[in-house]
């Protein structure tokens, strides 16, 4: 691993300790793949000093404006990781939360929308107002509550996709879909709001 990162088993207050079998176990349900989390950490070999990120996020930095082999390679992967036009008939529909703290709309589904409309590609950008990233996380206290699930409008897009394919209708228009967070309350269609083109 670049900088001396490692992935490493750790305990509930973060310290390194063997894995048990029963955690290994439940990777597979309870890990979401990004650490810390379930049983796994992550290791910084550099960490050291007054700041004992910087070392290693220096290192990290310098992967990607150093020179040398490393160097070079890391920006190859990330030249070959470039999104090229989806071919001009390809249907399109693009859907994110509003609230997606960890990989923000302005950052990524927007530009990405634009530059497929600015390019004469046919798509619909529904943006769900009080969704975020990760449905399992409703489970948890104070994101059911605060956020509205993802799927529903995900299973609506498939379904006009299909629609689309098979029968020749036309794509739902883009769309900002306003929705209700349930609060203390169960959640219901109402708090969904209006999927285009249903």
């Amino acid at each position: 691993m670049p900088c001396g990162y490692a992935f490493v088993n750790v305990d509930a207050s973060g310290r390194r300790e063997p894995g048990s079998p029963a955690a290994r176990a439940a990777w597979w349900s309870d890990a979401s793949g990004i650490p810390p989390g379930a049983g796994v950490g992550i290791a910084d070999a550099m960490g050291e000093g007054a700041d004992a990120a910087l070392p290693g996020l220096l290192c990290l930095r310098d992967l990607w404006s150093g020179r040398g082999a490393i160097a070079d390679r890391l920006r190859a992967g990330v030249a070959a990781t470039r999104a090229t036009l989806p071919r001009a008939s390809l249907p399109i529909v693009v859907i994110h939360g509003m609230e997606d703290g960890l990989i923000p709309p302005d950052f990524s589904s927007g530009p990405y929308a634009r530059w497929l409309a600015d390019n004469g590609r046919t798509l619909s950008h529904w943006r769900v107002a009080h969704a975020q990233h990760f449905d399992a996380f409703l489970a948890f206290p104070g994101f059911g509550e605060r956020y509205v699930p993802m799927l529903p409008y995900a299973y609506a897009a498939l379904d006009h996709l299909w629609s689309h394919i098979s029968a020749g209708s036309a794509l739902p228009p883009s769309a900002v879909i306003a929705t209700t967070p349930r609060g203390d309350g169960p959640l219901g269609a109402i708090q969904l709001g209006s999927i285009p083109g249903d």
